[in-house]
């Protein structure tokens, strides 16, 4: 964790390297902030239905939040 991590989409990557959250949730987050980045910026005509089926499920927040939870909690961390 030396270097700047200058993309979330990296520093996600990063943390499932170093084995602070699983490979799967990394790749779902970085997802999720590639979708977010599109959204913010507007590079896309974005169909609202696919916005309200991402609000819907937020289970790949909550296992980011679980998981780095979980790596804090540990006396290794």
């Amino acid at each position: 964790f030396r270097r700047v991590l200058f993309r979330s989409g990296e520093a996600m990557r990063a943390l499932a390297r170093h084995g602070v959250i699983q490979t799967s949730t990394a790749e779902a987050m970085g997802q999720a902030v590639g979708f977010r980045t599109v959204l913010v910026h507007e590079y896309v005509a974005v169909d609202d239905a696919v916005v309200l089926r991402r609000l819907a499920d937020l289970g790949d927040p909550r296992a980011f939040v679980t998981e780095l939870a979980s790596w804090l909690a540990s006396p290794s961390s």
